[in-house]
């Protein structure tokens, strides 16, 4: 309700000034740029349906200008009345795009943290930025703040910190292999480690993700 009450305030000030500077002091001015903050604000709260608004502030424009300032034969208010549709048109779009994306991202961060695979993403150093529920369950701790910003390298026993694993959980290549887990209380269990680096639009490097899944000596 708060958002309809702030939009309609807004546009009731923009409309205040419009029919102000109109009538009262017969100008043509750049008063109009107010507009932009209700359509702004309504395009990005309620999308397509923001429109309305930038719609209303370009009829409210319009009929000023014809019913105070019709004997001007030509106006920028005309220009301006396009540009709030315009403007409205684009801030939606981009919203609805930032929207989508942001579908994605949930259904894929979903889709990490409840894996039955372990997985984790360190930085170029090595460290700790995220884990998922299936590595605490492997590794035995409860919460991730008490493995994140922590070592990689730490989270497996020294025989198995081979050069090829360390360069892999610094960002320096990848690797797919079997190690010898070390949990919390220090016992021990073999897993499957598959690493790769995630790298950004330019390609470059910025953190590793990597799977582990849990084997069974027989």
């Amino acid at each position: 309700m708060y958002k309809l009450t702030v939009v309609a305030v807004l546009f009731a000030v923009g409309c205040s000034l419009t029919f102000y500077f109109h009538g009262v002091l017969g100008k043509e001015t750049v008063f109009t740029h107010f507009f932009y903050i209700p359509i702004v604000l309504a395009c990005l709260w309620w999308k397509r349906k923001g429109l309305i608004v930038a719609i209303l502030s370009s009829a409210s424009l319009v009929l000023s200008h014809i019913l105070l300032r019709g004997s001007l034969a030509v106006s920028e208010n005309y220009v301006r009345a396009v540009m709030f549709v315009a403007f409205g048109f684009v801030v939606t779009v981009l919203r609805e795009q930032h929207a989508k994306t942001e579908e994605v991202l949930r259904v894929k961060d979903n889709a990490i943290k409840s894996s039955i695979y372990g997985i984790v993403f360190c930085d170029l150093n090595g460290h700790l930025i995220f884990v998922n529920d299936s590595f605490l369950k492997m590794w035995g701790y409860r919460d991730d703040k008490e493995v994140l910003g922590t070592a990689l390298i730490n989270l497996w026993t020294e025989a198995d910190k081979e050069p090829e694993v360390e360069k892999a959980s610094r960002g320096k290549g990848s690797w797919v292999g079997e190690l010898v887990a070390k949990k919390k209380d220090g016992s021990t269990f073999d897993v499957q480690l598959s690493s790769s680096l995630v790298r950004d639009r330019a390609q470059n490097p910025i953190c590793t993700m990597m799977c582990f899944i849990g084997c069974y000596r027989v």
